[in-house]
Order: C-alpha cells, then sequence, then structure tokens
C-alpha cells in the first residue's frame, strides 16, 4: 500500500532530524557557488545587450550553461546526501562532491538533457513574445506567444515528471546510461505523475511563506521537499539495488 502526502512527508521529517547541519550547509555551498560563478557571465551577456555586442552575449550565454552544467554535479551531490540520510547511512559534507569523482559525463549528459527540454518547450514561445511589432500585429504576437509558451511549459512539466527519478537511478546505478536511467524513470513513473504533482504542489504553502520570511525559510524548505521526493523514489523501488539492476534488464 502506497504512503499518502502525509505519511511521506513525516518519514521525510523524521530522517532529517540531527542532519539539517549537513543538508543546509549542502544546499548553501551548492547555491552560492552557482551564482557567485555566473555573476561575470551574467553582466557580460547584460552588456552585450546593452550596447549591442553580439559577441559578448553569446559568450555570457556559453558561460551561464557551463555553470548550469558544473552546478548541477553539485545537485546531484545534495541528492546523494539525502538518499544517504534516508537509508541511515553514513553522511558526511564531502559527498557533495559525488559526481565529480564518479563518472561525472553521465550527469552532465542528464543535466544536458534537461537544458534541451527545457529550451526546446520554451524558446519557441518565448521567442515570438519578445518579437519587435505594434499594433494588431503585437497584440497577435503576444497571444500566440502566450499559448504557445503555455503549452511548451505543460510538455515540460510532463517531461520533469515523468523523469524525476532519473538522478536516483543513476547514484544508485553507475551502469546505467543516461538514456536507460530516463527510460527507467519513466516507467517507474507510469500512473505516478499526477500523483508526484500534487506531493510538489502540497509544498506551495510552504513556499509562499519562505517568500515573506526573504528566502530563509527555504534552507528548511528545500531540504524537506527533496527528502520527501527521495521517499516517493524509495517506496517506487523499494528492492535492493541488485534486485533493481535486475528489473531494469527485464
Amino acid at each position: 500500500m502506497k504512503k499518502t502526502r502525509k505519511e511521506l512527508k513525516i518519514s521525510a521529517r523524521a530522517s532529517l532530524l540531527g542532519h539539517y547541519k549537513t543538508v543546509i550547509t549542502a544546499l548553501l555551498f551548492s547555491q552560492l557557488a552557482a551564482l557567485l560563478l555566473n555573476i561575470p557571465f551574467q553582466r557580460m551577456a547584460q552588456q552585450g545587450i546593452l550596447y549591442m555586442v553580439p559577441s559578448r552575449i553569446a559568450l555570457g550565454v556559453l558561460g551561464s550553461i557551463l555553470v548550469f552544467l558544473l552546478s548541477s554535479l553539485l545537485q546531484i551531490g545534495v541528492s546523494q546526501i539525502h538518499l544517504q540520510i534516508a537509508r541511515k547511512q553514513e553522511t558526511r559534507l564531502e559527498h557533495l562532491f559525488f559526481a565529480f569523482r564518479n563518472n561525472p559525463d553521465r550527469f552532465l549528459g542528464y543535466s544536458a538533457v534537461l537544458l534541451a527540454a527545457g529550451l526546446i518547450c520554451l524558446f519557441p514561445g518565448v521567442l515570438l513574445l519578445m518579437l519587435p511589432s505594434s499594433g494588431d500585429t503585437a497584440v497577435l504576437l503576444a497571444l500566440t506567444g502566450g499559448i504557445v509558451t503555455a503549452a511548451g511549459s505543460v510538455v515540460l512539466i510532463v517531461l520533469l515528471l515523468s523523469w524525476a527519478l532519473t538522478p536516483f537511478l543513476m547514484l544508485d546505478h553507475p551502469e546505467l546510461r543516461v538514456r536507460e536511467a530516463l527510460r527507467n524513470s519513466r516507467q517507474l513513473m507510469r500512473g505516478q505523475k499526477s500523483r508526484l504533482f500534487i506531493l510538489e504542489l502540497s509544498f506551495l504553502g510552504w513556499i509562499l511563506f519562505s517568500a515573506f520570511s526573504m528566502g530563509i525559510a527555504l534552507l528548511w524548505v528545500l531540504p524537506y521537499m527533496t527528502q520527501t521526493l527521495v521517499w516517493f523514489y524509495l517506496e517506487l523501488v523499494p528492492q535492493t539495488k541488485e534486485e533493481v539492476s535486475d528489473d531494469s534488464e527485464h
């Protein structure tokens, strides 16, 4: 019998007790590292747009993409820490760099897939909204761009829900390639996407509350959300790693 949202959250809170220092430090480091590394590239892109210098825009965008890919490795490390906490395994802050030491190309490949999916789903609509126009043409482009962006957002959400378990599968099974991990996640998420979507929506109140705390509450809310997702994953994959690997081959 599957756990209710309440039961998953209770399991998450219980497993986090005594580990908040580790998960909050890992979260802060990963977020600050991405923010600080991206500042020069963001400024470069802004200056390129302001002074109409295509080369600076291109370098700024390219740099931001590289920062996104590198910071995604830290996010994998955060997921590894949460997995170990749920399984009551020894957890150290150095596990934040797990992906850098264990075939980082696999995790970079997964992040590249996410980035490509986001661009494919959202760029057409955003481009329509940004096209210079006036009068009736502007209204038509705005309406069309809004519809295309909304449709692309729905497609992207469905894809992200289907692939939500991919990082955990890749962590548990080093032999899985990106495509295999994505496929296995889709299989596990059949009939579960709406359940996960509602579970994620149930944190909306906490996220809104975090806005009133100037984001400080996110240091508790984000680990809480990640740990709940870990328990959602463990519920769908209750077997040992070896058994899951055998199942994925059939």
